[in-house]
């Protein structure tokens, strides 16, 4: 993933903006909190954290959800994603309580945009990652690679001093950078000139000039200067080149590393005919 351009506002001591709940609502928060041993305490602050989180991001700051917690498949990952109306912005969403810090991963800028290809990937521990995680991953990175702006923001939620707070501590932006939205990089060059000899050992013309190679795992075509690699498992268009201009781009880590061992072996002496592929699942 190319590095984004990115910009923070906010701190966890100078939030951006900050709800006071009821009294009551404290109270009772304050009382059940009392009663939890320390281990429990910890597990509650998380929960705390995600459901007043998310009460606070839809009915304060009136974003529409579009992954919450009960559409997860695992623990790891986005805590939610919603979308701006105003801006039409995805929102990447961390939620915290009482004083939960952000992991080193998630300090990196990166790391909204990795975790969406580790999903698609299925990379462990993102294997059974649910389908709606995997629509919202593929939606993520479609928007990037196309330029728009993905926000990635911190919520926390407090309880002490008999009073309930939950700030929008921190709101970072994420831009992909001018250069990388037209260009191939080298990689991608090298998986372009992989396909096409794919294409030309292996693959078979259709109407209008079209040329096509369909495997297991992946389709690839060529249509004019236009070339596509289509993935099998329900995520769709992963490449799309007009020429070496780059239009799609949602390659993921076990995407790139695969279609490298093919090229690997295209370099072997002495393979038969298809049998260079084996190892991309290509193959019927």
């Amino acid at each position: 993933m190319n590095n984004p351009i990115h910009y923070s506002h906010g701190t966890k001591q100078e939030p951006l903006n900050v709800h006071t709940w009821s009294d009551e609502d404290a109270q009772q928060m304050q009382k059940f909190r009392d009663s939890l041993n320390e281990s429990k305490l910890a597990q509650f602050s998380a929960k705390q954290g995600e459901d007043f989180g998310h009460r606070h991001v839809e009915d304060n700051l009136g974003y529409t959800p579009e992954l919450l917690d009960d559409e997860k498949g695992i623990a790891q990952g986005h805590d939610g994603v919603y979308r701006h109306p105003k801006t039409n912005e995805i929102v990447v969403m961390e939620f915290k309580g009482q004083e939960s810090g952000q992991s080193v991963k998630q300090q990196n800028p990166n790391w909204s945009l990795d975790v969406c290809q580790d999903i698609l990937s299925g990379r462990s521990p993102y294997g059974k990652a649910s389908g709606q995680e995997k629509a919202i991953a593929a939606e993520i990175l479609k928007a990037y690679e196309r330029g728009d702006r993905i926000r990635y923001e911190v919520v926390r939620t407090k309880v002490e001093n008999g009073k309930m707070q939950t700030q929008l501590e921190k709101q970072t932006y994420l831009e992909m950078p001018m250069d990388a939205k037209q260009l191939e990089s080298p990689k991608i060059a090298s998986i372009r000139n992989l396909t096409e000899q794919i294409l030309k050992r292996r693959g078979w013309a259709k109407e209008d000039g079209v040329r096509i190679f369909e495997g297991n795992d992946y389709l690839i075509k060529k249509e004019g200067n236009t070339l596509t690699i289509e993935a099998k498992d329900g995520r769709g268009a992963v490449l799309k080149l007009d020429g070496r201009d780059l239009q799609i781009n949602q390659l993921s880590k076990d995407d790139i590393a695969r279609f490298q061992a093919v090229e690997q072996t295209f370099q072997t002496p002495n393979l038969q005919q298809g049998q260079e592929i084996s190892s991309l699942s290509l193959g019927k």
